[in-house]
């Protein structure tokens, strides 16, 4: 199971950057994989709990990167 492996890697390796954006972008990158394998895995509750993981990073990535520069 590659997939937990590296949405884990990522998800930790995320709490060592200092840059907001890229800790947004690392976590929702590791998330997919999460996503990805919990659908494999028929872990349906989890796959709710990571759909609302990756849209409140969107959210945070359209707030913080996107709508804040233009502000």
């Amino acid at each position: 199971s590659l997939f937990p492996l590296i949405g884990a890697m990522l998800q930790n390796g995320a709490f060592w950057i200092t840059a907001e954006k890229k800790i947004r972008i690392v976590s929702l990158v590791g998330g997919l994989f999460w996503l990805v394998y919990n659908l494999v895995s028929q872990a349906y509750v989890s796959v709710i709990g990571g759909i609302f993981f990756q849209i409140s990073i969107i959210i945070a990535i359209y707030r913080y990167d996107y709508k804040g520069k233009k502000a």
